[in-house]
Formats: C-alpha cells, sequence, structure tokens
C-alpha cells in the first residue's frame, strides 16, 4: 500500500476550514546553489481578515547569493495551495 503524501493529507484535513480563511500572509529566505535556489526557511500564515491592499511580494533583503521575501495575497474559491 502507497504512503500517502503528508502535504495531501494537511490538505485533505483542512479542506472543511479553507471556506473561514480570506488570505496567506508567507516569508522565506533562500540561497542559491549553482543555478538553483533552495529554501532555507519559510513561513505561511492563513488568516480570516483579508489583505489590507493587493496581493504583492516584497524583497525584504537581497544579497548575491541569498534573498528574503515576504508577501500576502487574498485567498479565493479558486485558490489552490
Amino acid at each position: 500500500m502507497p504512503v500517502p503524501d503528508p502535504f495531501d493529507e494537511f490538505l485533505r484535513k483542512v479542506a472543511p476550514l479553507m471556506p473561514v480563511y480570506k488570505s496567506l500572509e508567507f516569508a522565506c529566505v533562500a540561497a542559491r546553489h549553482g543555478s538553483e535556489w533552495v529554501l532555507i526557511s519559510g513561513k505561511a500564515v492563513l488568516s480570516t481578515k483579508p489583505c489590507a491592499s493587493e496581493a504583492q511580494i516584497v524583497p525584504v533583503a537581497q544579497l548575491q547569493e541569498i534573498v528574503h521575501f515576504r508577501g500576502e495575497y487574498q485567498l479565493t474559491e479558486s485558490t489552490k495551495l
């Protein structure tokens, strides 16, 4: 029997709650390794409050090999996580 994907299992469990959430805020730090970017740290928070503005992704800090972004966007019925 195949082992279920942990993220798919999480999405299945939270699906009934998704209509409650109106926005998602996130932050991440990534580093370049050769020609690829590798996620070092990431955080996503669902909120019942709508975004204060339109969707945005803002670079907080950017060095040659490391970048830190934060952002938020409005969740809709058609939003897929």
